[in-house]
């Protein structure tokens, strides 16, 4: 079997998953934008959205371990433990990575408050869980600096129509406060 053929696995589980990771958090945030916006044309489905929030938060959870660990296991880039974990140790496009990895970390941490919102308070754990879009705007830096497809235009329109609407979402959602009477 030739190397490549031996990388290419991993190489390309890395890069689904990566980019899946970023869609899939998009997804999410969108949704919990939603239910913090509530539209009026959202009221009947509430319980729905809610569903498709938690759902792609866990699937960003999953999705963000795969990736680490196929990067773990490519024979090729061989980044080590440290270079996986450690935000900045990595080798290979250091900024890109350690943004990555912040990223991670972040959106894991707050996003998994949610299931400890009743001990944390509700106060406490809506101020934590909203950090998390913080997080995503690093895991966006991650993925258009770091990796093998960044100036592809189908991972380009893969990751930021989905930042897009994200983006304009938290523009009204925060905008709506600053408008708010005090």
């Amino acid at each position: 079997m030739t190397v490549v053929a031996e990388v290419a696995p991993l190489w390309v589980t890395a890069r689904a998953s990566g980019a899946a990771a970023l869609v899939c958090a998009s997804g999410s945030m969108a949704a919990g934008l939603l239910m913090a916006l509530k539209p009026s044309v959202l009221r009947r489905h509430r319980v729905e959205v809610r569903a498709a929030h938690e759902a792609l938060a866990l699937a960003t959870f999953a999705l963000i371990v795969v990736h680490g660990l196929t990067l773990l296991l490519d024979p090729v880039l061989r980044p080590g433990l440290a270079g996986v974990l450690v935000p900045f140790a990595s080798g290979f496009e250091r900024v890109g990575t350690g943004l990555g990895q912040i990223a991670a970390y972040g959106m894991l941490a707050l996003g998994l408050t949610f299931y400890a919102r009743r001990r944390l308070g509700t106060q406490r754990w809506r101020r934590a869980h909203g950090a998390i879009p913080v997080f995503w705007a690093l895991a966006v830096g991650h993925a258009l600096l770091t990796g093998t497809d960044t100036g592809a235009w189908w991972f380009l329109a893969a990751i930021l129509l989905p930042a897009l609407a994200c983006g304009a979402l938290l523009a009204q959602r925060y905008g709506s406060e600053r408008a708010a009477p005090a």
